[in-house]
């Protein structure tokens, strides 16, 4: 079934048949003039249509002559005066309208012919002289039906084109068919293929490249200014979004100053109602503000990109947060392969990363108990806590922004969602599985720093 959309490989497929049908169907038609107008014994058709017509209304009598009812052949004789109709039957001749002595004489000598002729009457008028003959089987015998005088200006629209009744003429429209269908097979193929090239490079566009345009050579000329607005339309995007960038990047950086200024006198309050309010608020918010600038500093992080060993990354970050967990009352252990697990990778993003997931244990994870970190030979990240896991119905939604379990004092629901983007920039992810007791969060990296795709990402 066709799609609903246009679709340009058909309609250039239904041009190309139809310019091959049109210009096939002229040269049959030029054809046809030439064999039928222009013949040195005058214009054929209108002769051989009326003899055809004659032969279909023609009705054989036991006794006597053959008898014409009424049907095509009365109404093209009431559209030409000087035509007539010669029935030569065993030995008799049956005349009808005009029938010259020079007819009679012509038909006679020509009753040997065993299936049609075209002739010309002797000493009659062109194009009147024009005439066909031919032989057909009555139950009692063969006879000969001749018939002419037809004007070829009285013939109507359909009978001029009635040369598309032969089976010659037949076989060759669908032949025009066959070779036009397969003309729009070829066709859709071709135009698919010469967008080919265009397409994958439009495909390899992605977030993480922002500078990168469509290639003008690769696209056929006629899509050129396709090409072109599709490059404005880029350019206006990368200004679009590197304004609003800039915007947050400016206001994360603008409230930095004056939150450190207000945490120092908050911090050299004395002792009084709502100070750790005060300090919660104001660590929630400097952690918001950081973390924003973490994402944004996402757009960079393909060109920061190297290879690197993930255990020392995950080894600091568990030192980091070690005397937190410690004074939270969890046990924190860590557990790493002897070799080096490399992958292609932004350092300070991962770090970032294993950060955030060893912090959601420390908040999540009951104030007691065990976390486990453990980095895998298979390039992954696990985080294993033994608190009461998350809320079923929070966990459709667990990666989505300023998404905040019922437990969370101090957090601004944007740690999970800023590990998923950065997986995701580095085309791995961030998994979460129940555990029997607690929670487990992965990271999965997809490209070590020896494979091919990475390689290649760098160079």
């Amino acid at each position: 079934m066709l799609s609903a959309r246009r679709s340009l490989a058909l309609r250039a497929s239904v041009v190309f048949a139809s310019v091959y049908a049109a210009i096939f169907l002229a040269a049959i038609s030029i054809s046809a003039a030439f064999t039928w107008a222009d013949r040195s014994d005058g214009n054929q058709l209108g002769p051989v249509l009326a003899r055809d017509y004659a032969i279909a209304d023609l009705r054989d009598q036991e006794e006597g002559p053959p008898t014409l009812v009424a049907g095509q052949f009365f109404d093209m004789a009431a559209r030409n005066p000087d035509l007539w109709l010669v029935v030569l039957k065993r030995g008799r001749i049956f005349t009808w309208g005009k029938v010259t002595p020079e007819i009679s004489r012509t038909v006679i000598g020509l009753r040997t012919v065993t299936d049609s002729a075209l002739f010309r009457v002797p000493a009659a008028a062109m194009p009147l002289a024009g005439s066909a003959i031919r032989q057909i089987e009555f139950p009692d015998g063969p006879a000969l039906v001749a018939a002419g005088g037809v004007d070829p200006a009285t013939l109507s629209t359909w009978e001029s084109v009635q040369l598309l009744r032969d089976p010659t003429v037949a076989a060759m429209l669908v032949a025009v068919a066959v070779l036009s269908l397969i003309g729009m097979g070829v066709a859709a193929r071709a135009f698919r293929r010469a967008l080919e090239p265009i397409i994958v490079e439009a495909t390899s566009i992605g977030a993480d490249d922002p500078t990168r345009r469509l290639a003008e050579a690769k696209a056929p000329r006629e899509l050129g200014p396709l090409v072109d607005a599709f490059n404005a339309a880029l350019d206006r995007l990368e200004r679009e979004l590197g304004r609003r960038r800039r915007f947050i990047t400016d206001v994360a950086h603008e409230l930095r100053t004056p939150l450190a200024v207000v945490t120092l006198q908050a911090d050299a309050l004395p002792a009084v109602e709502g100070k750790a309010d005060l300090q919660r608020g104001l660590v929630r918010v400097t952690r918001l503000l950081g973390q924003m600038l973490d994402l944004e500093r996402l757009t960079l992080a393909v060109n920061l990109q190297e290879g690197v060993d993930l255990i020392p990354i995950v080894r600091d970050a568990a030192a980091d947060l070690a005397p937190m967990a410690v004074d939270r009352g969890y046990r924190l252990s860590l557990d790493t392969p002897d070799d080096p697990v490399r992958v292609t990778a932004d350092p300070h993003a991962i770090h970032r990363a294993a950060m955030n997931l060893i912090s959601n244990a420390i908040a999540h994870g009951g104030g007691s108990g065990a976390i486990g970190i453990r980095v895998g030979t298979d390039a992954t990240i696990t985080v294993l806590d033994e608190g009461p896991g998350v809320d079923p119905d929070l966990a459709p939604r667990l990666f989505e922004p300023f998404v905040r379990g019922h437990s969370e004092e101090e957090g601004s629901g944007l740690g999970l969602h800023l590990v998923r983007e950065i997986m995701r920039s580095h085309d791995g992810d961030v998994e979460h599985r129940p555990s029997t007791a607690g929670s487990m969060f992965r990271l999965v990296f997809s490209r070590t720093a020896g494979s091919p795709k990475a390689r290649n990402r760098k160079g």
